[in-house]
């Protein structure tokens, strides 16, 4: 009976440690992480089973031919898709922008990864596009369209915890 317990308790704890260890990247980010804001221009605000949301593309996301090393430039795709890439961040009148794209980690703090398979050549804006995780947001019911209003305009700013190349969304003004 007294072996029974343990299987038990084992039982009841893994999916509390899975929990946890899902958790955990996004909690100590939130709780450790460098505050920065990120412009944005929206794309579409609602989403039937979701609500009202808006889809964001952040200024940082594109980037002019010279912020972006040439060993990223000219990478081959087969090897370079195994590698993080990083987008170097500095922060002036505390918003951030865009100051290099590199494989190699910065030795500062302020810095987000991306994946190397998204990096494409706008031919149009001769510009990079660097599509970034924290493309939705939810925003109160029926305040979509307001948002996207706003955004249409250059008015929006995200606010984000940054740790570890990690970045969380914490709020929208």
């Amino acid at each position: 009976m007294h072996r029974n317990r343990k299987w038990v308790w084992a039982a009841l704890a893994i999916p509390f440690l899975c929990i946890a260890i899902v958790a955990a990247k996004p909690v100590t980010t939130l709780l450790y992480g460098e505050e920065i804001i990120l412009s944005t221009a929206p794309v579409d605000p609602t989403d039937l089973f979701y609500g009202d949301y808006l889809i964001l593309s952040y200024d940082i996301s594109e980037a002019a031919p010279e912020l972006v090393d040439q060993k990223v430039r000219t990478a081959d795709y087969s090897e370079a898709v195994k590698k993080p890439l990083y987008l170097w961040l500095k922060k002036k009148n505390n918003i951030g922008s865009l100051t290099r794209v590199s494989f190699e980690k910065p030795p500062h703090s302020l810095y987000l990864k991306a994946g190397f398979h998204n990096l494409w050549l706008n031919e149009e804006t001769k510009k990079y596009n660097i599509p970034l995780q924290w493309d939705r947001y939810y925003v109160p019911e029926n305040q979509g369209r307001e948002w996207e209003e706003r955004a249409t305009k250059g008015d929006i700013l995200v606010h984000m915890k940054v740790r570890n190349g990690f970045a969380v969304p914490i709020s929208i003004e």
